[in-house]
């Protein structure tokens, strides 16, 4: 019986790193055809000679190579955050302020993207801000990737017994009960029928679960339907 479970249990895990090379070899291959494009337009179409032209295809050509650094960021740091070996350095910050940047930032790449912050905690609070500013922005990132209309995020920052409480609702399309309990688990991705109409890699909620763990906190999905979800971190002083 032991034997048939792990030999189940390394079929699905083979499944899931499967699954996440063929998204990864997906998503590797727009920015890299896209960038190639540019530069091959800018080598044959005398587009040199067009300043504006040459500025458009210099900056699509910025823009995806960016998102290659990104994806690469991100596989690179797995491992990282997989055996737990990243360190976090405590200091006081303005947690508010960190919010603002967060969301001027996702509003600057995603303009329709509706962003509202309703802060009524402590501002400053002790820890990790570059951490902790990716633990909130992979949760920003899935609920503007996964609305299926203009995204409307409403974000939450309270005080909490021993601590402090945020909350970050969107009006994405809902987790279903029978997904819920794996959305954190590294490279799952809730089984859609086109799994590449949204870009991801299953590893953003896995990250910023790890994170939240190196400060003592929690992080949670408390209610997700149709109307979307809302996830909920708990920081202790």
């Amino acid at each position: 019986v032991y034997m048939f479970y792990l030999i189940i249990t390394q079929k699905k895990l083979a499944d899931i790193k499967n699954d996440f090379i063929n998204n990864m070899s997906h998503e590797l291959k727009t920015p890299i055809s896209t960038a190639l494009a540019a530069v091959q337009g800018m080598q044959h179409f005398n587009v040199l000679e067009d300043p504006q032209k040459t500025s458009l295809y210099l900056q699509t050509t910025e823009g995806e190579l960016k998102k290659l650094t990104s994806m690469v960021s991100k596989i690179l740091n797995n491992a990282v955050f997989e055996n737990g070996s990243f360190e976090i350095r405590k200091q006081q910050f303005d947690l508010k302020v960190a919010l603002e940047e967060l969301i001027a930032n996702h509003k600057m790449i995603n303009p329709n993207a509706s962003i509202h912050l309703n802060y009524t905690g402590n501002e400053i609070i002790t820890g990790d801000e570059t951490y902790l500013k990716i633990a909130l922005s992979n949760l920003i990132d899935n609920g503007i990737k996964y609305a299926e209309k203009d995204p409307v995020l409403v974000i939450e920052c309270v005080n909490a017994l021993e601590g402090i409480q945020i909350s970050v609702k969107d009006n994405g399309q809902g987790i279903t009960k029978d997904y819920q309990e794996r959305i954190f688990e590294q490279y799952f991705r809730v089984p859609k029928p086109d799994d590449h109409s949204v870009k991801g890699h299953g590893l953003g909620l896995a990250y910023s679960r790890s994170i939240i763990k190196k400060h003592s906190g929690t992080i949670q999905l408390k209610g997700s339907d149709e109307s979307g979800s809302t996830f909920f971190i708990f920081l202790p002083k």
